[in-house]
Protein backbone atom coordinates (compact mmCIF):
# COMPACT_ATOMS: atom_id res chain seq x y z
CA UNK A 1 0.00 0.00 0.00
CA UNK A 2 2.55 2.44 0.88
CA UNK A 3 3.41 2.44 -3.26
CA UNK A 4 -0.04 4.30 -3.74
CA UNK A 5 -0.45 6.16 -0.24
CA UNK A 6 3.05 6.80 0.54
CA UNK A 7 3.33 9.18 -2.56
CA UNK A 8 0.40 10.97 -1.48
CA UNK A 9 1.03 11.67 2.00
CA UNK A 10 4.89 11.63 1.46
CA UNK A 11 6.19 13.59 4.81
CA UNK A 12 3.09 14.87 5.84
CA UNK A 13 1.71 13.67 9.79
CA UNK A 14 -1.24 11.37 8.36
CA UNK A 15 1.59 9.80 6.12
CA UNK A 16 3.81 9.46 8.87
CA UNK A 17 1.35 7.88 11.16
CA UNK A 18 0.31 5.13 8.70
CA UNK A 19 3.35 3.67 8.03
CA UNK A 20 4.21 3.14 12.08
CA UNK A 21 0.82 2.61 12.89
CA UNK A 22 -0.92 0.38 10.06
CA UNK A 23 1.34 -0.42 7.34
CA UNK A 24 4.43 -1.83 9.08
CA UNK A 25 2.83 -3.42 12.22
CA UNK A 26 0.09 -5.13 9.84
CA UNK A 27 2.79 -6.34 7.19
CA UNK A 28 4.89 -7.55 10.61
CA UNK A 29 2.01 -9.25 12.35
CA UNK A 30 0.93 -10.99 8.79
CA UNK A 31 4.45 -12.74 8.42
CA UNK A 32 4.67 -13.61 11.86
CA UNK A 33 1.51 -15.60 11.47
CA UNK A 34 2.56 -17.07 8.40
CA UNK A 35 6.02 -18.46 10.09
CA UNK A 36 4.02 -19.93 12.58
CA UNK A 37 1.41 -21.48 10.45
CA UNK A 38 4.24 -22.56 8.02
CA UNK A 39 5.90 -24.03 11.00
CA UNK A 40 2.66 -25.93 12.05
CA UNK A 41 2.17 -27.27 8.25
CA UNK A 42 5.90 -28.45 7.54
CA UNK A 43 6.07 -29.85 11.46
CA UNK A 44 3.97 -32.79 11.00
CA UNK A 45 5.82 -33.90 7.92
CA UNK A 46 9.11 -33.51 9.73
CA UNK A 47 7.81 -35.74 12.91
CA UNK A 48 6.30 -38.52 10.79
CA UNK A 49 9.01 -38.64 7.92
CA UNK A 50 12.31 -37.38 9.30
CA UNK A 51 12.09 -37.89 13.43
CA UNK A 52 9.65 -40.85 13.77
CA UNK A 53 10.63 -43.22 10.79
CA UNK A 54 13.31 -40.82 9.22
CA UNK A 55 16.39 -41.75 7.04
CA UNK A 56 18.90 -39.72 4.98
CA UNK A 57 16.73 -41.15 1.85
CA UNK A 58 13.54 -39.67 3.42
CA UNK A 59 15.50 -36.09 3.96
CA UNK A 60 16.41 -36.04 0.55
CA UNK A 61 13.18 -36.79 -0.28
CA UNK A 62 11.78 -33.99 1.84
CA UNK A 63 13.98 -31.16 0.32
CA UNK A 64 12.94 -32.11 -3.70
CA UNK A 65 9.61 -31.92 -2.38
CA UNK A 66 9.66 -28.69 -1.09
CA UNK A 67 12.22 -27.48 -3.57
CA UNK A 68 9.54 -28.46 -5.83
CA UNK A 69 7.12 -26.54 -4.27
CA UNK A 70 8.81 -23.58 -3.66
CA UNK A 71 11.89 -22.59 -6.25
CA UNK A 72 10.26 -23.43 -9.90
CA UNK A 73 8.22 -20.26 -9.46
CA UNK A 74 10.70 -18.19 -7.26
CA UNK A 75 13.30 -18.78 -10.32
CA UNK A 76 10.81 -17.73 -12.64
CA UNK A 77 9.88 -14.38 -11.13
CA UNK A 78 13.31 -13.79 -10.51
CA UNK A 79 14.19 -14.12 -13.95
CA UNK A 80 11.02 -11.29 -14.73
CA UNK A 81 12.82 -9.50 -12.22
CA UNK A 82 16.32 -9.04 -14.07
CA UNK A 83 15.11 -9.09 -17.79
CA UNK A 84 12.38 -5.96 -16.63
CA UNK A 85 14.33 -4.37 -13.44
CA UNK A 86 12.40 -1.89 -11.47
CA UNK A 87 14.67 -2.01 -8.07
CA UNK A 88 18.02 -2.66 -7.10
CA UNK A 89 20.43 -4.03 -9.07
CA UNK A 90 20.89 -8.08 -9.10
CA UNK A 91 22.71 -9.86 -6.75
CA UNK A 92 23.96 -13.85 -7.16
CA UNK A 93 22.81 -13.69 -3.68
CA UNK A 94 18.96 -14.14 -4.20
CA UNK A 95 19.45 -17.29 -6.49
CA UNK A 96 20.80 -19.03 -3.04
CA UNK A 97 18.95 -17.17 -0.22
CA UNK A 98 22.02 -15.26 0.71
CA UNK A 99 20.14 -11.92 0.28
CA UNK A 100 18.78 -11.46 4.00
CA UNK A 101 23.12 -10.93 5.00
CA UNK A 102 23.27 -8.11 2.77
CA UNK A 103 20.96 -5.32 3.02
CA UNK A 104 21.54 -4.31 -0.48
CA UNK A 105 21.22 -7.33 -1.72
CA UNK A 106 18.23 -7.63 -0.26
CA UNK A 107 17.05 -4.75 -1.94
CA UNK A 108 16.48 -5.94 -5.38
CA UNK A 109 13.59 -8.26 -4.69
CA UNK A 110 12.33 -7.49 -0.68
CA UNK A 111 9.95 -9.11 -0.05
CA UNK A 112 11.49 -12.52 -0.40
CA UNK A 113 13.53 -11.86 2.72
CA UNK A 114 10.44 -14.19 4.59
CA UNK A 115 10.96 -17.05 1.73
CA UNK A 116 14.70 -17.08 2.63
CA UNK A 117 13.99 -17.95 6.17
CA UNK A 118 11.50 -20.18 5.28
CA UNK A 119 13.68 -22.16 2.54
CA UNK A 120 16.86 -22.25 5.57
CA UNK A 121 14.61 -23.40 7.75
CA UNK A 122 13.72 -26.63 5.15
CA UNK A 123 17.14 -26.68 4.74
CA UNK A 124 18.57 -26.66 8.41
CA UNK A 125 15.78 -27.93 10.90
CA UNK A 126 14.89 -31.29 9.18
CA UNK A 127 19.29 -32.15 9.21
CA UNK A 128 18.85 -31.23 12.97
CA UNK A 129 16.05 -33.43 13.27
CA UNK A 130 17.30 -36.62 11.94
CA UNK A 131 21.24 -35.99 12.80
CA UNK A 132 19.97 -35.91 16.65
CA UNK A 133 18.00 -39.28 16.43
CA UNK A 134 20.80 -40.44 14.25
CA UNK A 135 23.81 -39.69 16.71
CA UNK A 136 21.73 -40.24 19.86
CA UNK A 137 19.68 -43.12 18.86
CA UNK A 138 16.73 -41.46 20.63
CA UNK A 139 12.96 -40.44 19.19
CA UNK A 140 9.56 -39.76 20.87
CA UNK A 141 7.99 -36.50 22.36
CA UNK A 142 10.64 -35.62 25.13
CA UNK A 143 13.14 -35.59 22.71
CA UNK A 144 11.44 -34.02 19.72
CA UNK A 145 10.32 -31.07 22.23
CA UNK A 146 14.14 -31.16 23.48
CA UNK A 147 15.34 -30.32 19.85
CA UNK A 148 12.10 -27.28 19.28
CA UNK A 149 12.67 -25.64 22.68
CA UNK A 150 16.56 -25.94 22.09
CA UNK A 151 16.09 -23.96 18.85
CA UNK A 152 14.20 -21.35 20.36
CA UNK A 153 16.38 -20.89 23.49
CA UNK A 154 19.40 -20.42 20.90
CA UNK A 155 17.15 -18.14 18.19
CA UNK A 156 16.93 -16.35 21.83
CA UNK A 157 20.42 -15.90 22.52
CA UNK A 158 21.45 -15.22 18.86
CA UNK A 159 19.06 -12.02 19.20
CA UNK A 160 20.69 -11.38 22.42
CA UNK A 161 24.37 -11.37 20.54
CA UNK A 162 23.40 -9.71 17.96
CA UNK A 163 22.00 -6.71 20.31
CA UNK A 164 25.12 -6.06 22.25
CA UNK A 165 27.60 -6.84 18.82
CA UNK A 166 25.70 -6.58 15.68
CA UNK A 167 23.99 -4.56 13.61
CA UNK A 168 21.81 -2.20 15.73
CA UNK A 169 18.80 -2.45 13.80
CA UNK A 170 15.18 -3.59 14.50
CA UNK A 171 13.78 -4.19 11.24
CA UNK A 172 17.20 -5.67 8.49
CA UNK A 173 19.40 -6.52 11.87
CA UNK A 174 17.29 -8.45 13.79
CA UNK A 175 13.92 -9.15 11.84
CA UNK A 176 15.28 -10.48 8.45
CA UNK A 177 17.99 -12.15 10.03
CA UNK A 178 17.65 -16.00 8.95
CA UNK A 179 18.91 -18.00 12.39
CA UNK A 180 18.03 -15.22 14.60
CA UNK A 181 13.97 -16.03 13.12
CA UNK A 182 14.29 -19.71 13.24
CA UNK A 183 12.07 -20.47 16.76
CA UNK A 184 8.90 -18.53 14.80
CA UNK A 185 8.77 -21.00 12.80
CA UNK A 186 9.54 -23.74 15.44
CA UNK A 187 6.45 -22.75 17.81
CA UNK A 188 4.44 -24.18 14.52
CA UNK A 189 6.55 -26.75 14.87
CA UNK A 190 5.91 -27.58 18.59
CA UNK A 191 1.78 -27.31 18.00
CA UNK A 192 2.18 -29.81 15.23
CA UNK A 193 4.12 -31.57 17.93
CA UNK A 194 1.14 -31.26 20.71
CA UNK A 195 -1.34 -32.57 17.89
CA UNK A 196 0.55 -35.37 17.06
CA UNK A 197 2.00 -36.61 20.59
CA UNK A 198 -0.17 -35.17 23.10
CA UNK A 199 -3.91 -35.39 21.31
CA UNK A 200 -5.87 -34.77 24.22
CA UNK A 201 -4.06 -31.29 25.48
CA UNK A 202 -4.24 -29.94 21.85
CA UNK A 203 -8.06 -31.06 21.90
CA UNK A 204 -8.38 -29.18 25.06
CA UNK A 205 -6.60 -26.16 23.59
CA UNK A 206 -9.64 -26.36 20.86
CA UNK A 207 -12.10 -26.77 23.42
CA UNK A 208 -10.77 -23.30 24.83
CA UNK A 209 -11.12 -22.42 21.07
CA UNK A 210 -12.99 -18.80 22.21
CA UNK A 211 -10.58 -17.56 25.00
CA UNK A 212 -7.93 -18.11 23.11
CA UNK A 213 -9.31 -15.88 20.11
CA UNK A 214 -10.22 -13.56 22.73
CA UNK A 215 -6.94 -14.14 24.61
CA UNK A 216 -4.85 -13.48 21.20
CA UNK A 217 -6.46 -10.33 19.55
CA UNK A 218 -5.85 -8.43 23.01
CA UNK A 219 -1.94 -9.57 22.74
CA UNK A 220 -2.15 -7.87 18.94
CA UNK A 221 -3.57 -5.04 20.27
CA UNK A 222 -1.15 -4.54 23.26
CA UNK A 223 1.49 -5.11 20.91
CA UNK A 224 0.24 -2.56 18.78
CA UNK A 225 0.24 -0.36 21.57
CA UNK A 226 3.83 -1.32 21.75
CA UNK A 227 4.39 -0.26 17.84
CA UNK A 228 2.49 3.00 18.59
CA UNK A 229 4.99 4.08 21.50
CA UNK A 230 8.06 2.90 19.91
CA UNK A 231 9.23 5.00 16.79
CA UNK A 232 11.75 2.98 14.56
CA UNK A 233 14.50 4.46 16.43
CA UNK A 234 12.96 3.42 20.09
CA UNK A 235 12.73 -0.40 18.21
CA UNK A 236 16.46 -0.35 17.48
CA UNK A 237 17.82 0.62 20.68
CA UNK A 238 14.90 -1.55 22.74
CA UNK A 239 16.70 -4.98 24.37
CA UNK A 240 12.84 -6.18 24.41
CA UNK A 241 11.57 -5.10 21.21
CA UNK A 242 14.42 -7.04 19.48
CA UNK A 243 14.64 -9.87 21.82
CA UNK A 244 11.81 -11.44 23.56
CA UNK A 245 9.18 -9.42 21.60
CA UNK A 246 9.46 -11.87 18.80
CA UNK A 247 8.61 -14.72 21.49
CA UNK A 248 5.54 -13.11 23.27
CA UNK A 249 4.14 -12.43 19.47
CA UNK A 250 4.54 -15.79 17.97
CA UNK A 251 2.96 -16.96 20.99
CA UNK A 252 0.11 -14.85 20.27
CA UNK A 253 -0.15 -16.08 16.56
CA UNK A 254 -0.23 -19.47 18.34
CA UNK A 255 -2.94 -18.98 19.83
CA UNK A 256 -4.83 -17.12 17.68
CA UNK A 257 -4.15 -19.93 15.13
CA UNK A 258 -5.10 -22.71 16.95
CA UNK A 259 -8.18 -20.27 17.69
CA UNK A 260 -8.46 -20.94 14.10
CA UNK A 261 -7.99 -24.60 13.46
CA UNK A 262 -10.90 -26.69 12.26
CA UNK A 263 -13.84 -23.61 12.46
CA UNK A 264 -16.54 -23.73 10.50
CA UNK A 265 -16.90 -22.81 7.00
CA UNK A 266 -19.15 -20.18 5.90
CA UNK A 267 -22.67 -21.39 4.26
CA UNK A 268 -21.87 -19.64 1.02
CA UNK A 269 -20.64 -21.52 -1.36
CA UNK A 270 -19.41 -18.99 -3.63
CA UNK A 271 -17.04 -17.40 -0.15
CA UNK A 272 -15.43 -20.70 0.67
CA UNK A 273 -14.72 -20.94 -2.76
CA UNK A 274 -12.99 -17.53 -2.83
CA UNK A 275 -11.18 -18.00 0.11
CA UNK A 276 -10.12 -21.71 -1.15
CA UNK A 277 -8.87 -19.89 -4.38
CA UNK A 278 -6.96 -17.31 -2.82
CA UNK A 279 -5.24 -19.73 -0.30
CA UNK A 280 -4.51 -22.12 -3.47
CA UNK A 281 -2.52 -19.13 -5.22
CA UNK A 282 -1.15 -17.69 -2.29
CA UNK A 283 2.33 -18.55 -2.73
CA UNK A 284 1.69 -16.97 -6.58
CA UNK A 285 0.36 -13.09 -4.68
CA UNK A 286 3.54 -13.15 -2.33
CA UNK A 287 5.93 -13.50 -5.20
CA UNK A 288 4.27 -11.62 -7.56
CA UNK A 289 2.64 -8.81 -6.01
CA UNK A 290 5.35 -6.20 -5.60
CA UNK A 291 6.77 -6.65 -8.55
CA UNK A 292 2.64 -5.77 -10.43
CA UNK A 293 2.78 -2.83 -7.19
CA UNK A 294 5.98 -1.36 -8.29
CA UNK A 295 5.01 -1.07 -12.26
CA UNK A 296 1.64 0.27 -11.51
CA UNK A 297 3.00 2.69 -9.46
CA UNK A 298 5.98 3.75 -11.63
CA UNK A 299 2.91 3.82 -14.50
CA UNK A 300 0.75 6.63 -12.72
CA UNK A 301 1.60 9.98 -11.49
CA UNK A 302 0.41 9.31 -7.55
CA UNK A 303 -0.54 12.62 -6.77
CA UNK A 304 -3.93 12.75 -4.94
CA UNK A 305 -5.50 10.15 -3.30
CA UNK A 306 -8.28 9.04 -5.88
CA UNK A 307 -5.25 8.08 -8.11
CA UNK A 308 -3.74 6.27 -5.17
CA UNK A 309 -6.99 4.30 -4.51
CA UNK A 310 -7.12 3.61 -8.15
CA UNK A 311 -3.50 2.37 -8.31
CA UNK A 312 -4.26 -0.02 -5.43
CA UNK A 313 -7.15 -1.44 -6.72
CA UNK A 314 -5.81 -1.82 -10.24
CA UNK A 315 -2.41 -3.51 -8.88
CA UNK A 316 -4.37 -5.79 -6.28
CA UNK A 317 -6.99 -7.35 -9.06
CA UNK A 318 -4.02 -7.66 -11.84
CA UNK A 319 -2.00 -9.38 -8.86
CA UNK A 320 -4.85 -12.02 -8.08
CA UNK A 321 -5.96 -12.53 -12.37
CA UNK A 322 -2.09 -13.17 -12.90
CA UNK A 323 -1.41 -15.63 -10.04
CA UNK A 324 -4.90 -17.44 -10.98
CA UNK A 325 -3.02 -18.01 -14.72
CA UNK A 326 0.50 -18.77 -13.43
CA UNK A 327 -0.88 -21.11 -10.41
CA UNK A 328 -2.81 -22.72 -13.35
CA UNK A 329 -0.12 -23.16 -16.27
CA UNK A 330 2.98 -23.13 -14.14
CA UNK A 331 2.74 -24.41 -10.52
CA UNK A 332 -0.16 -26.97 -11.09
CA UNK A 333 1.59 -28.36 -14.28
CA UNK A 334 4.97 -28.37 -11.96
CA UNK A 335 3.03 -29.65 -8.78
CA UNK A 336 2.05 -33.02 -10.74
CA UNK A 337 5.43 -33.56 -12.66
CA UNK A 338 6.38 -33.61 -8.65
CA UNK A 339 3.65 -36.31 -8.00
CA UNK A 340 3.77 -38.16 -10.91
CA UNK A 341 7.72 -39.32 -10.10
CA UNK A 342 6.89 -42.06 -7.75
CA UNK A 343 9.49 -42.06 -5.42
CA UNK A 344 8.52 -38.26 -4.54
CA UNK A 345 5.30 -39.24 -3.64
CA UNK A 346 4.70 -39.66 0.12
CA UNK A 347 2.56 -42.66 -0.67
CA UNK A 348 4.21 -44.00 -3.21
CA UNK A 349 1.30 -43.44 -5.92
CA UNK A 350 1.01 -41.54 -8.71
CA UNK A 351 -1.06 -38.44 -7.78
CA UNK A 352 -3.29 -35.46 -9.17
CA UNK A 353 -2.80 -32.41 -7.58
CA UNK A 354 -4.77 -30.11 -9.66
CA UNK A 355 -7.07 -29.34 -6.91
CA UNK A 356 -4.22 -29.46 -4.02
CA UNK A 357 -3.06 -26.38 -2.28
CA UNK A 358 0.10 -27.87 -3.01
CA UNK A 359 1.76 -28.83 0.07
Amino acid sequence: MTFFFGPVFKDTLIGKALVRLVYYPFGFYGVEIFFVLSGFLIGRIIIKEIFEQGNWRNLLNFYIRRWFRTLPLYYLVMLVIFLYPTGAEFSWTNLLFLQNFNSEDLGYYPVTWSLSVEEWFYFTIPMVMLLYTFLLKNKGPKTFMTICFGIIGISLALRILMYFYGEQSFDFGTRKQVFLRMDSLIMGVILAGVKFYFEDIYNYLLSKRKKLLIYSLFGFILCEIWFAIHNREALNSSFFSRTIYFNLVSIICSMFMVSMDGINLPKNKRLVKLISTISIISYSLYLLHFKIYAIVSDILTLNNLAIGILGYLLALSLTIVISFFVNKYFEIPVMNLRDNIKFLSRDGVKRDVSKAKGA
